[in-house]
């Protein structure tokens, strides 16, 4: 595994046929991979299938590598590279905010849209501040070398508003 920040990610796995098994066989029925692993379709005419050993595992073009699911494969530098989130999904997966928001958490655990791009959102879970400011909730502004004023987000549940919703404090 490569250190990339402070996540890990995987190097790209090299791909090896391996022995008939319990399992579904890959087309042509010469090979079958185990679970949890995926046939992957090679360049090879000796060996037109290999095993790749993720669950769900992304089969790189090269036709030697694979990733794991939520992976692309960079062959050029031989990594599996995360997926980037969908633009405008929040965190749990169902609400949304226009591409150029942040979402951020509500105190009833729902998400709204703040209008900045990635923005900090405040801990009175009301307010948020651009990239690259703090929030003060005392004097209700972002502080760093110039001052913003501290936006409240929309609702994700407001349908049919054009154009970004920002209240000043």
């Amino acid at each position: 595994m490569a250190r990339l920040g402070t996540a890990l990610v995987p190097l790209l796995v090299l791909l090896v046929p391996l022995a008939p098994a319990l399992a579904d066989r890959c087309p042509g029925g010469e090979l079958a991979c185990p679970e949890p692993s995926v046939c992957c379709r090679t360049d090879s005419p000796q060996q037109p299938f290999i095993c790749c050993p993720y669950r769900n595992g992304v089969c790189c073009g090269d036709g030697r590598h694979c990733c794991r699911e939520g992976f692309t494969c960079d062959l050029s530098t031989s990594r599996c590279v995360k997926q980037p989130p969908e633009p405008g999904l929040c965190p749990d997966g169902k609400s949304r905010c226009p591409p150029e928001a942040t979402c951020c958490p509500l105190a009833d655990h729902r998400w709204g849209c703040c209008p900045y791009a990635r923005a900090v959102c405040c801990s009175d879970k009301v307010h948020c501040c651009p990239e690259g400011t703090q929030c003060d909730l005392q004097t209700l502004t972002c502080l760093k070398k110039s001052e913003h004023p501290m936006m409240q987000f929309a609702d994700t549940d407001m349908k049919g508003t054009e154009g970004h919703i920002g209240l000043h404090a």
